[in-house]
């Protein structure tokens, strides 16, 4: 049995499950669906239909550990029943799990302020081979590093998991799979690739009053492309304020930050990062696909009257204002991460409606939505001494969390008063299932400054070709030895 201490809960997930308890609760003007969750088991589909392979086992009261980070150690751990749905169904899960394999779920969550300390706790723990910790649900873009120092097994070699199971995220594991290996697996367990994808948002009241059509009709004909945004937003533009200046007193077609919203177009479009292949990886933004999209994206930012525009501080305004904009009507459409829903927008009067990212072009087959590049990634370390009870609970975890879990997680947070209508509810669909990411992301302290480029460049002003051709040589220098250490990673010493 390991030791254990758990620290007490984050103030994080004490505010989240307040704030999430306190608006189901409280009143709202816009009228609740009674669409069915997407995700959730409907009366015509049986517990048989999802229903995970893992035989039936007794692990003997043995504690299975994971560490977590404790802003997102919701989604592995519930100390008990709250009344809060998601919480809830959390806890429910857990105890099923225990029950079903004689085991006990415990969490050490650890504090990351500054992104270093839950990566540095990992390292240290496999390295002074404590066995602290069973698994690892710790942010994407710091595990790679990690993955490079191989401390984590691989995933398709652990029992009893299947990864060709509709509670793996496909898209994201088969970015990260390389030779065949996966060290960072992302299930249904892990809703943060949930709450932290992105979306556009819409204000219904102000569609109607400008007589736009359809949008959800447009997305379901495919024609909402970058080209459309661009022309719906292009001439919405009122100085409400009379003063003469673009600012929060005005109104606007499109909402916008240049930030890590930026960084989503490259993948919505299509356009990978790095290109996985048989001989190595090859870098993709010297595309001239590559560039277009970074015109079109610049063209919808800079050379668009109805744009408001800004990052972090820039002209005084700081990156949470433009909700504040939103919810006064002051702007057509936004993009988002599915959290502003609770988080930010939970007060707002106006009806909203919700939609994936825009298509490049109308060829484009499939909407993809991507994620802020901190949600959870699950890693097993190379010092596992229960191989057997890792992979039968992971599988089984998984497969409960999309039966269930994920259900709660709409119900009670993007269903009903955030999620105003049923149409809002099948976008949400869409974008679950076109979740993805580029390996870029996962090793992006070690990919020479790939990942991020197209957003730092934007910021600039400078046009993305110029840009790349002076990093070009140091990314695809970084790029060979990553590949070279990966494909050197389990090979005896």
């Amino acid at each position: 049995m390991k030791s254990f201490n758990r620290k007490s809960t984050s103030l994080f997930l004490a505010l989240f499950m307040v704030l999430l308890a306190s608006c189901a609760s409280s009143e709202g003007t816009a009228e609740t669906t009674t669409a069915e969750p997407a995700g959730s088991v409907t009366e015509t589909e049986t517990e048989a239909e999802i229903m995970d392979a893992v035989p039936e086992l007794d692990f003997g009261g043995e504690s299975l550990t994971y560490t977590t980070v404790s802003w997102y150690d919701y989604e592995i751990y519930a100390e008990e029943q709250t009344g809060e749905i998601t919480n809830d169904s959390v806890f429910n899960r857990n105890k099923k799990m225990e029950e079903r394999f004689n085991v006990v779920i415990e969490s050490i969550p650890v504090d990351n302020g500054s992104h270093t300390e839950h990566p540095n706790y990992i390292r240290k723990s496999i390295m002074a081979q404590d066995n602290s910790f069973d698994i690892a649900a710790t942010f994407v873009y710091t595990a790679g590093t990690l993955v490079l120092e191989n401390l984590f097994l691989d995933w398709t070699e652990i029992p009893y998991v299947d990864l060709t199971q509709p509670w793996w995220v496909k898209n994201i594991n088969n970015a990260f799979t390389v030779n065949d290996t996966l060290y960072t697996a992302v299930s249904d367990t892990c809703i943060t690739s949930l709450q932290l994808a992105y979306a556009y948002l819409f204000n219904e009241k102000l569609a109607a009053n400008y007589d736009v059509e359809d949008l959800y009709a447009v997305v379901e004909e495919g024609r909402w492309t970058l080209d459309y945004l661009y022309n719906l937003t292009k001439d919405l533009y009122l100085d409400v304020n009379g003063d003469g200046t673009r600012d929060t007193g005005d109104f606007y077609g499109l909402l916008t930050d240049i930030n890590t919203s930026v960084d989503c177009y490259l993948m919505t479009s299509g356009q990978p990062i790095l290109n996985v292949t048989d001989n190595g990886f090859e870098v993709m933004l010297g595309t001239d696909k590559a560039n277009q999209i970074y015109e079109k994206v610049y063209q919808l930012i800079y050379e668009n009257d109805g744009t408001f525009w800004y990052w972090h501080g820039n002209q005084g305004y700081m990156y949470d204002d433009k909700y504040a904009i939103f919810k006064k009507d002051s702007a057509l459409v936004m993009p988002v991460r599915l959290s502003a829903l609770y988080n930010q927008l939970r007060d707002m009067e106006s009806n909203y409606g919700i939609l994936p990212f825009p298509k490049y072009d109308e060829s484009q087959s499939e909407y993809y939505s991507t994620c802020l590049d901190n949600y959870s990634v699950l890693c097993i370390p190379n010092n596992a001494e229960n191989l057997e009870m890792i992979g039968a609970l992971s599988e089984a975890m998984a497969c409960e969390s999309k039966k269930t879990v994920i259900p709660a997680y709409y119900e009670s947070a993007l269903q009903g008063k955030y999620s105003r209508d049923a149409k809002s509810v099948e976008m949400l669909d869409l974008i679950m299932d076109g979740r993805t990411y580029d390996l870029s992301v996962l090793y992006s302290a070690s990919a020479g400054g790939a990942y991020g480029l197209f957003t730092s460049t934007m910021r600039s002003g400078n046009m993305f070709a110029s840009a790349y051709a002076a990093s070009e040589k140091k990314i695809k220098n970084s790029v060979e030895k990553l590949y070279t250490q990966l494909m050197e990673l389990g090979k005896p010493s």
